[in-house]
């Protein structure tokens, strides 16, 4: 099994939020001495719980610190370019061999299909629905997958949220430092 991580450099109460952007960088590191796949970063606007803005230059900044981890960006919004968009038929580049490795990350069916149908990785952001739908997502992607040049197997993943800390008190002030941001909520979370 290969282990990666998803990191939106989230901000905790009474910190700086220049201080998520130092512990994403030191959990990049962590992550690649301990031997992980992968580390991507994502990109989010308009929430106070989450930091990660600029995944190009923290991807940047992560890749400089570590040494052989994978690093790329996760969470670019396909469905932002409706038809009749202008820049709808904007293409990556480079292409070939040496580009970037293209993942579809859903959290239903149709992100699932989408995927197969291009015949592209597929990661299922378990974190947005708490699992509902993965097994009907990943069997749809399995049963409609189009082999590629590429990706001539389907290849699939299940993204999960994870807290940690030092101690089990402190992960858990950090849940409701979380919770109570996302949410715009005011309420105290146990002291450390």
């Amino acid at each position: 099994m290969k282990w990666s991580v998803l990191d939106q450099s989230p901000a905790s109460a009474g910190r700086l939020e220049e201080a998520a952007i130092r512990d994403s960088l030191v959990l990049a590191q962590d992550c690649d001495a301990l031997g992980y796949e992968r580390f991507w970063v994502s990109e989010h606007h308009n929430a106070a719980s989450i930091v990660g803005t600029a995944p190009e230059v923290l991807a940047a900044a992560i890749a400089a610190t570590t040494r052989r981890i994978r690093v790329g960006s996760a969470g670019v919004m396909l469905p932002q370019f409706p038809e009749g968009y202008p820049y709808r038929h904007i293409v990556a580049h480079p292409t070939g061999p040496t580009s970037p490795q293209l993942w579809i990350l859903g959290s239903s069916g149709y992100g699932a299909q989408l995927a197969a149908h291009f015949g592209l990785p597929y990661a299922f952001a378990y974190f947005f629905s708490d699992g509902a739908g993965v097994d009907e997502a990943l069997g749809l992607y399995r049963r409609y997958y189009r082999p590629s040049e590429r990706y001539p197997k389907p290849c699939a993943t299940i993204c999960v949220w994870a807290l940690a800390a030092e101690t089990a008190r402190e992960a858990q002030r950090h849940s409701y430092a979380l919770l109570a941001r996302a949410f715009g909520l005011h309420c105290a979370a146990p002291a450390p």
